[in-house]
């Protein structure tokens, strides 16, 4: 009776609906199983090389394998026993180090928002290990509530040792070490839950992600063997009890389980459940955000960037999904807003002026939609500074002046465009265009060939060309442009009435 209610919770615990259904829980069932496998030959006592060989791929699965080493210990203390487990331990420790260079992960390498604690001190990393046992036990215990990310700042770092969580936390692990100190039918299965949730408290070095339901599936299964150790005891004492209780718990964990797998239907629907369950998340806000942006539901799409700000308001990429989101629904003012927002905010690295740089395209733009000129002009100069071997800045920078009927200065953006980059496509357009419009026809003609050259299916290059080509009297040969520019673009109706026009 043990075995088999340790196996239902194990297969029918909510909590591992994140583990088998995100694609990112892979490793985690690989590492488990492959871990658990190892084990079951070590306690036949089976060919060490299979024993090391299977150790071996689950630290290659993932690093949190290492953390069932402790059940081989519980198992067995004969050190001849354990030797190709340290061997296989130290093939992995050495390939790991050959290629990241490390055995952890570097703070500086994971993100504020994904784990706070990623640049903390090995202090303030301990303060909070038992605030995170606090948190894991209770899903265990309790898994009314479910979400996808515990991100900042869903579960806040704990400031000091009165914090009540801390407190709790502590106060459960006094409880397990009791358990498995007193008890011998619960020692294994209370460390085989304890010993590998060590994992995920970034005690050794800071994870990716401060919390997770899916780094639960390995200590599940001494969390489970607790439970079934427990039935099997109220079993032998009073079986009607105990088969209620097994009952309760299964019928409960597969409705709660079976709820649970409904959110992982699509990105949306998921992204949408992570917000209600984790509010204070601003990683879950703009997960959501993004998705809506993506279907163009541009309002929603702000106001989800909005909440998630609130909660992180230093995040540059959010206030620049904002500002996009924003021109999306046609606030530009408020556009500009974001995109000035996130100008302040990039450090002064290679990556982050590329970054700035693509700010200072987007804030220039939603000036030019507004029609504020000395905004955009002002943007898309700042761009310059950041990157002046960019073309794009350029360009925009010269359509910023051809609206203003600067064609003069239009024309000089376009053409240090193309010193830039001699074939950047769309300074060649709008330069061809200048030149058509000054009367220039033999050298708009041949930018307009260029640029087909180089982008044989840009229809704006086709139609610009009938253009031209008609101007010189060349008829047949317009005609040719302008049926090209509507086969590629059928919906084109400047060239569809440039084609009347010539008939």
């Amino acid at each position: 009776m043990g075995s088999l209610s340790a196996a239902l919770l194990f297969a029918l615990h909510p909590v591992q609906s994140e583990a088998v259904n995100a694609v990112v829980g892979r490793a985690d069932l690989l590492a488990f199983a492959l871990a658990l496998s190892s084990f079951l030959l070590f306690a036949e006592s089976a060919s060490p090389f299979a024993i090391a060989a299977l150790f071996l791929l689950a630290l290659l699965s993932k690093e949190s394998a290492a953390f069932a080493l402790p059940l081989f210990l519980l198992h067995s203390r004969q050190a001849k026993r354990l030797v190709p487990l340290a061997a296989a331990l130290a093939a992995y420790a050495g390939v790991r180090v050959a290629v990241l260079g490390g055995l952890g992960v570097s703070g500086r390498e994971i993100g504020f928002l994904d784990n706070p604690l990623a640049d903390a001190s090995l202090a303030t990393r301990a303060l909070a290990a038992p605030v995170l046992i606090f948190r894991y036990i209770g899903l265990i215990l309790w898994p009314r509530v479910l979400s996808a990310d515990y991100s900042f700042d869903q579960i806040p770092v704990p400031e000091g040792i009165l914090d009540a969580r801390v407190g709790l936390g502590i106060a459960l692990l006094v409880g397990a070490a009791f358990i498995a100190t007193r008890s011998g039918k619960f020692r294994f299965a209370v460390l085989a839950f304890v010993l590998p949730l060590l994992c995920s408290l970034h005690l050794l070095f800071p994870l990716g992600t401060l919390f997770a339901e899916r780094l639960l599936y390995l200590p599940m299964l001494g969390a489970a063997l607790t439970f079934g150790r427990g039935i099997e005891n109220l079993f032998e004492r009073k079986s009607a009890i105990g088969l209620v209780v097994l009952g309760l718990v299964v019928v409960a964990s597969a409705a709660q389980l079976w709820s649970r797998n409904l959110d992982w239907r699509d990105n949306e629907t998921l992204f949408r459940r992570t917000v209600e369950t984790a509010p204070e998340s601003a990683r879950s806000h703009f997960l959501l955000g993004a998705e809506l942006f993506e279907k163009k539901a541009f309002v929603e799409a702000s106001k989800r960037f909005e909440d998630g700000l609130r909660i992180y308001p230093n995040h540059f990429g959010a206030l620049m999904s904002l500002g996009e989101a924003r021109l999306g629904a046609g606030d530009l003012r408020g556009a500009e807003e974001a995109f000035r927002s996130s100008l302040r905010l990039v450090p002064s690295s290679a990556e982050a002026r590329r970054a700035a740089f693509e700010a200072a395209l987007a804030y220039g733009r939603a000036g030019a939609r507004a029609e504020d000129f000395a905004t955009a002009e002002d943007a898309f100069r700042r761009g310059i500074e950041l990157d002046e071997s960019d073309p794009s800045a350029w360009n925009y920078l010269g359509l910023v002046h051809e609206q203003q009927g600067r064609v003069t200065e239009a024309r000089e953006a376009y053409e240090r465009a193309l010193a830039s980059d001699a074939d950047y496509v769309p300074a060649l357009l709008n330069l061809a265009s200048i030149r058509s419009n000054s009367g220039e026809l033999h050298a708009a003609e041949e930018i307009y060939r260029r640029a087909i050259g180089l982008a044989p299916d840009s229809y704006e290059a086709y139609n610009g060309l009938g253009i031209v080509l008609a101007r010189q009297g060349r008829r047949s040969e317009a005609v040719a442009a302008f049926e090209k520019a509507i086969a590629i673009e059928p919906g084109l109706g400047a060239a569809r009435e440039n084609l009347r026009n010539l008939r």
